[in-house]
């Protein structure tokens, strides 16, 4: 299963470098609550094409925390993701786009810690429901480090 898993998450990967792309062009810093919660509304909308359920825990101030699943009502093994959906940049300190592709490098708001390590969850999560992951897989996206 996990050879299957690796091999689909390379196959998949250039699909996920366009969503990597999209997530970190949307400018989300932690006073933002409306950018934070269009970064979520992304994920959401993404997650929903692809089977998911979704669940929205509205904050107030900060942007809505958003729990992603796979197999909600599985019972074997389970496995979590975890990624925040905010930066510490202010908008505009990267220019627009905020994205800067160059060769074989991506540069922006959030390409790493952490918009990066959630696109990197849900391209694992594609991969496992592609490869018949039946376990529970949950992507928890808060909207503060």
């Amino acid at each position: 299963m996990y050879s299957k898993i690796s091999a689909l998450i390379d196959e998949l990967s250039s699909q996920y470098l366009g969503v990597w792309q999209d997530v970190c062009n949307i400018e989300s810093p932690t006073s933002s609550k409306e950018g934070v919660d269009k970064v979520g509304q992304y994920f959401i909308d993404l997650a929903k094409t692809m089977g998911f359920a979704t669940e929205v825990c509205p904050q107030e101030v900060a942007g809505d925390a958003i729990c992603i699943t796979m197999n909600p009502e599985a019972t074997g093994k389970s496995v979590a993701f975890s990624a925040h959906m905010d930066t510490v940049h202010p908008i505009g300190s990267f220019g627009y786009p905020p994205v800067k592709i160059e060769g074989d490098y991506i540069y922006g708001p959030g390409v790493v810690d952490c918009k990066g390590g959630a696109v990197a969850s849900l391209l694992a999560m594609a991969a496992m429901q592609k490869a018949g992951f039946g376990g529970k897989v949950m992507l928890i996206l808060q909207s503060d480090e």
